[in-house]
């Protein structure tokens, strides 16, 4: 069965009048990253995200590093606070070995958000670099191989530095990206994007582009509206919730 993962709605249509809506398809696209600066929407698209592959049945692992937007998640399986962070990322990799091992051959379609990733691991050099770098190893190996077994990894940063990221070409294995906010002129090429002349303007929280196979699209993109976070946030607790770590 093909999964169509909701995102939100592509600018140029919407300003036309149509609610045309731009999907992630993990088969397709395994990893997706989501950039921009503070304040721009990259948490309200995070558990957007979250909830959308919950309603399709996905095991879901939630690391956060700011642990703020995410502490209503404090005691669901599979959720790691700030503290824990670097375990929820071990998880993640304990379960493509146990694919790859043959202790476990039953594919379940699984989604590892990993908030702030840039932040987390240039802290953690800071403290530890010997732990951060096989921090890092771990995540470049599920970037590469994770999608074999249904594991699809949501990253969440500010810019995507590929030496923050692993070896291997692992941010080659970020095929959609949705930048959000404005682009600099450092981030741009990082993501995609060498022209920034040819990117709609933002002027809005939530407006950005979606940006597909290292640039080869680009759609401006927005976030959908969120109502009442309260309902979104319980949701997604609910559906972690009913989750069994194994």
């Amino acid at each position: 069965m093909t999964i169509k993962i909701p995102l939100g709605f592509n600018r140029t249509m919407l300003e036309a009048g149509l609610s045309a809506w731009e999907y992630w398809q993990p088969e397709k696209q395994p990893h997706i990253g989501i950039a921009g600066n503070s304040g721009w929407g990259k948490t309200v698209m995070c558990k957007l995200l979250l909830f959308r592959s919950a309603q399709a049945g996905a095991r879901l692992i939630v690391c956060d590093a700011k642990g703020d937007d995410y502490r209503f998640l404090n005691g669901c399986p599979g959720f790691y606070d700030a503290l824990q962070y670097a375990d929820g990322v071990n998880y993640a990799a304990k379960i493509l070995e146990a694919h790859q091992t043959g202790k476990n051959i039953e594919k379940q379609f699984t989604v590892v958000l990993l908030e702030e990733w840039t932040a987390y691991i240039n802290i953690l050099t800071a403290l530890d670099k010997k732990k951060a770098e096989a921090l890092k190893n771990k995540l470049s190996t599920l970037l590469l191989l994770g999608r074999s077994w249904g594991i699809h990894i949501v990253l969440s940063a500010q810019r995507f530095d590929s030496a923050l990221l692993g070896p291997g070409g692992a941010r080659e294995q970020l095929s959609l990206i949705l930048q959000l906010g404005p682009v600099s002129k450092e981030a741009g090429p990082m993501i995609g994007i060498t022209d920034r002349s040819q990117l709609s303007p933002v002027f809005e929280r939530g407006m950005g582009h979606l940006i597909l196979d290292g640039g080869a699209e680009i759609y401006p993109f927005i976030v959908p509206k969120v109502c009442n976070f309260a309902r979104l946030d319980e949701a997604i607790r609910q559906a972690m919730l009913q989750q069994i770590e194994s």
